[in-house]
């Protein structure tokens, strides 16, 4: 029977983030993801290449769901006010905000980029860059600061 290698890679990433978000990285093993996801343990590795390329996958869609939250809670900061410090504060909380609400999660990616230095791909810190992006596009309403 044949793998459907693109139900199999969204069905990895489902329950890679479930695993981070309840057990952080420790919860992270091969064999359960295989065995949750009803695949082999070289199944995970044909897809993925390693555990740390699946846990990177996770993690970008962690970055991602903390810029898609920012950007929203920020386009409604601007509507109510053009002060540059109120939008700061409103990325402020919704940082604060993204921390207690997926606090393994987010642990999981700190300590992940922490273990690994600066030997991380191009692809992978370009998801760091794209929430600095963010606070970086609110800066630049303050007088004095240029990119």
């Amino acid at each position: 029977m044949a793998i459907d290698k693109a139900k199999a890679e969204e069905a990895l990433l489902r329950i890679t983030l479930e695993k981070l978000a309840t057990d952080g990285l420790e919860g992270i093993k091969a064999r359960d993801l295989a065995n949750e996801a009803s695949i082999s343990v070289g199944t995970i590795y044909n897809i993925f290449g390693d555990l740390d390329h699946l846990i990177m996958r996770a993690n970008c869609q962690t970055y991602d769901d903390l810029a898609d939250k920012a950007r929203a809670e920020l386009h409604i900061a601007q509507r109510n006010s053009n002060d540059v410090l109120d939008q700061l504060y409103c990325l402020t909380e919704v940082y604060i905000r993204f921390i207690e609400e997926h606090n393994n999660r987010w642990m999981s990616v700190l300590n992940f980029n922490r273990s690994h230095g600066k030997g991380l791909p191009k692809w992978y810190t370009s998801k760091q860059y794209l929430v600095f992006a963010i606070i970086e596009q609110s800066l630049l309403g303050l007088e004095g600061i240029r990119s």
